[in-house]
Protein backbone atom coordinates (compact mmCIF):
# COMPACT_ATOMS: atom_id res chain seq x y z
CA UNK A 1 0.00 0.00 0.00
CA UNK A 2 1.57 3.24 -0.86
CA UNK A 3 2.24 5.56 2.10
CA UNK A 4 1.20 9.34 2.80
CA UNK A 5 4.45 11.28 1.48
CA UNK A 6 6.58 13.16 4.37
CA UNK A 7 5.59 16.52 1.71
CA UNK A 8 3.37 17.32 -0.96
CA UNK A 9 1.72 20.11 -2.53
CA UNK A 10 -2.40 21.05 -2.89
CA UNK A 11 -3.91 24.25 -4.08
CA UNK A 12 -1.26 26.13 -3.62
CA UNK A 13 0.21 25.10 -0.35
CA UNK A 14 3.00 23.40 0.75
CA UNK A 15 2.45 20.38 3.69
CA UNK A 16 5.05 18.83 6.05
CA UNK A 17 4.69 15.85 7.83
CA UNK A 18 4.75 16.61 11.99
CA UNK A 19 3.99 13.16 13.34
CA UNK A 20 1.39 10.41 12.63
CA UNK A 21 0.80 6.84 13.68
CA UNK A 22 -0.93 3.97 11.36
CA UNK A 23 -4.36 5.92 12.02
CA UNK A 24 -3.87 9.66 12.17
CA UNK A 25 -1.68 12.46 10.66
CA UNK A 26 -0.30 16.06 11.64
CA UNK A 27 0.83 18.50 8.64
CA UNK A 28 2.39 22.01 8.74
CA UNK A 29 0.61 24.11 5.79
CA UNK A 30 2.61 26.44 4.79
CA UNK A 31 1.99 29.44 1.39
CA UNK A 32 3.56 29.78 -1.54
CA UNK A 33 6.18 31.88 0.19
CA UNK A 34 7.00 29.50 2.86
CA UNK A 35 4.62 31.35 5.78
CA UNK A 36 3.22 28.67 8.45
CA UNK A 37 -0.15 29.46 7.45
CA UNK A 38 -1.68 26.24 10.02
CA UNK A 39 -1.87 23.19 11.03
CA UNK A 40 -4.01 19.98 9.78
CA UNK A 41 -4.11 16.89 11.12
CA UNK A 42 -6.54 14.32 10.22
CA UNK A 43 -7.62 10.58 10.56
CA UNK A 44 -5.57 9.00 7.74
CA UNK A 45 -8.03 6.29 5.03
CA UNK A 46 -7.23 4.24 2.59
CA UNK A 47 -8.50 3.98 -1.05
CA UNK A 48 -8.88 -0.49 -2.04
CA UNK A 49 -6.95 -1.17 -5.33
CA UNK A 50 -8.76 0.05 -8.15
CA UNK A 51 -9.10 0.09 -11.88
CA UNK A 52 -10.17 2.74 -14.26
CA UNK A 53 -9.76 3.07 -18.11
CA UNK A 54 -7.49 -0.11 -18.22
CA UNK A 55 -5.33 0.81 -15.02
CA UNK A 56 -4.72 -0.49 -12.22
CA UNK A 57 -4.09 2.11 -9.17
CA UNK A 58 -2.99 0.36 -5.96
CA UNK A 59 -4.48 0.28 -2.57
CA UNK A 60 -3.25 3.69 -1.01
CA UNK A 61 -3.44 6.05 1.53
CA UNK A 62 -5.33 9.17 0.74
CA UNK A 63 -4.83 12.74 1.49
CA UNK A 64 -8.14 14.66 2.89
CA UNK A 65 -10.69 16.22 1.11
CA UNK A 66 -12.62 19.15 1.45
CA UNK A 67 -15.77 17.67 2.98
CA UNK A 68 -13.39 15.25 5.43
CA UNK A 69 -13.10 19.08 7.24
CA UNK A 70 -15.16 18.82 10.45
CA UNK A 71 -15.89 14.75 10.19
CA UNK A 72 -12.16 13.61 9.96
CA UNK A 73 -9.40 16.04 9.41
CA UNK A 74 -9.15 19.56 11.33
CA UNK A 75 -7.71 22.87 10.08
CA UNK A 76 -6.25 23.88 13.51
CA UNK A 77 -4.70 27.27 13.55
CA UNK A 78 -0.93 28.20 13.57
CA UNK A 79 -0.42 27.42 17.60
CA UNK A 80 1.81 24.20 17.89
CA UNK A 81 0.30 23.51 21.01
CA UNK A 82 -3.44 23.81 19.78
CA UNK A 83 -2.76 21.38 17.09
CA UNK A 84 -0.72 18.71 19.04
CA UNK A 85 -3.54 19.26 21.43
CA UNK A 86 -6.28 18.08 18.87
CA UNK A 87 -3.77 15.67 17.53
CA UNK A 88 -3.29 13.53 20.47
CA UNK A 89 -7.16 13.90 20.95
CA UNK A 90 -7.78 12.15 17.61
CA UNK A 91 -8.34 8.25 18.95
CA UNK A 92 -7.80 4.92 16.62
CA UNK A 93 -10.98 4.07 16.88
CA UNK A 94 -12.12 2.16 13.47
CA UNK A 95 -15.52 0.80 13.29
CA UNK A 96 -16.07 -3.20 13.64
CA UNK A 97 -18.99 -3.35 11.43
CA UNK A 98 -18.09 -0.88 7.98
CA UNK A 99 -14.25 -0.67 9.43
CA UNK A 100 -14.02 3.47 9.05
CA UNK A 101 -11.89 5.12 11.11
CA UNK A 102 -13.55 8.10 13.11
CA UNK A 103 -12.56 9.92 16.19
CA UNK A 104 -13.20 8.05 19.87
CA UNK A 105 -16.29 10.34 20.26
CA UNK A 106 -18.22 8.27 17.53
CA UNK A 107 -18.38 5.17 19.43
CA UNK A 108 -21.62 5.93 21.13
CA UNK A 109 -23.40 2.87 22.41
CA UNK A 110 -21.95 0.09 21.43
CA UNK A 111 -18.36 -0.09 22.29
CA UNK A 112 -16.43 -0.89 18.64
CA UNK A 113 -19.29 0.31 16.61
CA UNK A 114 -19.90 4.22 14.82
CA UNK A 115 -23.01 5.27 15.31
CA UNK A 116 -24.37 4.48 11.83
CA UNK A 117 -23.36 0.47 12.66
CA UNK A 118 -24.21 0.25 16.09
CA UNK A 119 -27.77 -1.94 16.45
CA UNK A 120 -28.42 -0.76 19.65
CA UNK A 121 -29.58 2.97 17.77
CA UNK A 122 -32.56 3.48 16.21
CA UNK A 123 -33.14 4.82 12.82
CA UNK A 124 -36.21 7.54 14.83
CA UNK A 125 -32.68 8.50 17.07
CA UNK A 126 -30.27 9.07 14.05
CA UNK A 127 -32.91 11.03 12.34
CA UNK A 128 -34.06 13.17 15.20
CA UNK A 129 -32.23 16.16 15.74
CA UNK A 130 -32.10 15.19 19.35
CA UNK A 131 -28.12 14.44 20.24
CA UNK A 132 -27.37 10.44 20.81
Amino acid sequence: MRKLENTYNKKGFTYNLIARTDNKAIYNQYDGYGHLIGHECFIVQTVNETEAFGVVFPAREKYPTDNDFGVTAWSVGRDIKRAMEKYNAIGDFKCKGCSCELTSDYSLRTKGYCYLCDTNITLEELLSDNSI
